[in-house]
């Protein structure tokens, strides 16, 4: 018998780099990776899948987000809005708000992802 080979794709997600403040990216929380920036240096990106027959998998990435992120569970539908740029103590950084569909069951994030202690929005 021969065995046939299928190729395995990276499962990291295509960046998503707002431009214009109200640029909006929505769809399925997929989680987060650890994504190798050089020199034993990481950031965080948080995957979206929108939605539609071609769902695409993108990612997102700022130091604001993560007291946001850690409180949606996967599989929430979410909209991330690009509010602008704001200064930081390590210089600019892109902020935005967060949005989960209502009646979404949060993660507390005192008690950590998978702890099963959710909040009802």
């Amino acid at each position: 018998m021969t065995r046939k080979r299928a190729t395995v794709e990276s499962s990291f997600a295509a960046p998503w780099i707002p431009t214009n403040p109200g640029d909006c990216l929505e769809g399925i929380y997929m989680g987060q990776d650890e994504v190798p920036a050089g020199k034993g240096r990481h950031f965080t990106s948080y995957k979206i899948r929108t939605e539609g027959e071609e769902g695409k998998l993108y990612g997102v990435s700022s130091a604001m987000l993560k007291t946001k992120m850690n409180q949606i569970p996967k599989g929430a539908f979410l909209w991330v809005t690009f509010k602008g740029m704001i200064e930081t103590e390590n210089g600019a950084s892109r902020d935005y708000n967060v949005e989960v569909e209502h009646g979404t069951k949060m993660v507390d994030p005192f008690q950590g992802a998978d702890s099963g202690d959710l909040n009802n929005l």
